[in-house]
């Protein structure tokens, strides 16, 4: 009984970590249309200088407060990671190739979040793993990971716009390269919008299994 839990658990794992580096190189990938802006000075800057524990352990935390809403430490486990691997088009910039945060776009926040839905509805040890009682179908799967995905997109913005002095985003990337910059404030702004959306979300699904006498 307890080797059948414990490989339980490290299946259960592997699907979180998995599912986060598929959304980090989407990520990295998205971040290639950067060379489509030609930037005559790119300023280069040590990647790992920012992997410290308060800029991971930042992140993460962003992301796993609103996923805690959904009263599933799976759920909020997955906002975290995600959070954290959004953060791969570092290594681009690393290399001088592309000005960063070019996937800290809205149109990024949209495709990637229909496209974790679609894959990984499709995915049987997704479904085992993270199917309950709110999840009756693959529409419903691929609903809670659109949630999920813009979660994780908005939490990373809220912890970026909380720690920068300026926070500056290419929010309308590739159509405009032009960076905005957003008040430091308003990043509690995401935050609040992150914790509405699971709330929402799981109050609705609730509410159906209510209504069904599930």
């Amino acid at each position: 009984m307890l080797k059948k839990e414990i490989q339980q658990t490290c299946r259960t794992i592997a699907v979180i970590v998995s599912t986060s580096t598929v959304y980090g190189m989407m990520g990295f990938f998205y971040s290639f249309l950067g060379l489509l802006h030609y930037e005559k000075h790119i300023v280069s800057f040590e990647p790992f200088h920012y992997l410290t524990i308060q800029e991971i352990g930042g992140h993460f935390l962003f992301g796993f407060i609103p996923g805690l809403v959904s009263r599933n430490w799976k759920i909020a486990s997955i906002c975290g990671l995600m959070a954290i691997t959004i953060d791969t088009d570092h290594l681009l910039y690393f290399f001088r190739l592309i000005e960063g945060r070019i996937d800290h776009s809205i149109l990024f926040a949209a495709i990637s979040s229909i496209f974790m839905g679609l894959l990984l509805s499709q995915i049987n040890i997704f479904q085992k793993i993270f199917t309950s009682k709110t999840l009756s179908n693959k529409n419903s799967i691929f609903v809670q990971i659109f949630i999920i995905s813009m979660v994780a997109f908005f939490t990373h913005i809220a912890y970026d716009t909380v720690i920068d002095k300026e926070p500056w985003f290419p929010f309308f990337a590739p159509f405009s390269f032009e960076r905005i910059l957003i008040p430091q404030n308003s990043g509690w702004i995401f935050e609040i919008i992150s914790v509405l959306l699971i709330y929402l979300y799981f109050r609705r699904s609730d509410r159906k299994i209510i209504a069904s006498g599930s």
